[in-house]
């Protein structure tokens, strides 16, 4: 009788582990840039599937860190819809620009710019 209490009580033990362990660990190659950013922030709690999501990010080569980690933190808020990220550059333009100085009008370069218009 103990060993048939001791053997149904092991099944029972692998029954339960067995079924509780949750398996959320997708295919990461498959995910895009930032599926795969939004997907650090969804389960920044689970931290083995943390590490492999980090390398995972360190393997592409395109990513842009800044990007990244805002759609990381807006789904650790839960609240990725909404943001638009829109990057702009502007040329270096050659102004004529009167100097009080010298009393006369001067060429001035002004720019390049670049950056970002983010909306949250």
């Amino acid at each position: 009788m103990r060993k048939k209490q001791k053997t149904l009580f092991l099944y029972a033990f692998i029954l339960v582990v067995g079924c509780s362990s949750k398996n959320n660990i997708k295919d990461l190659t498959k995910l895009s840039n930032d599926e795969l950013c939004i997907y650090m922030g969804e389960n920044n709690k689970d931290g083995p599937l943390s590490l492999k999501i980090i390398d995972e990010i360190k393997s592409r080569e395109n990513i842009s860190s800044e990007r990244c980690y805002m759609l990381e933190h807006k789904a650790i808020e839960g609240n990725v819809d909404g943001v638009s990220i829109e990057p702009y550059a502007t040329p270096e333009i050659m102004e004529s620009v009167y100097d009080k100085n010298k009393g006369r009008y001067i060429i001035k370069n002004t720019g390049p710019t670049v950056g970002a218009k983010i909306k949250f």
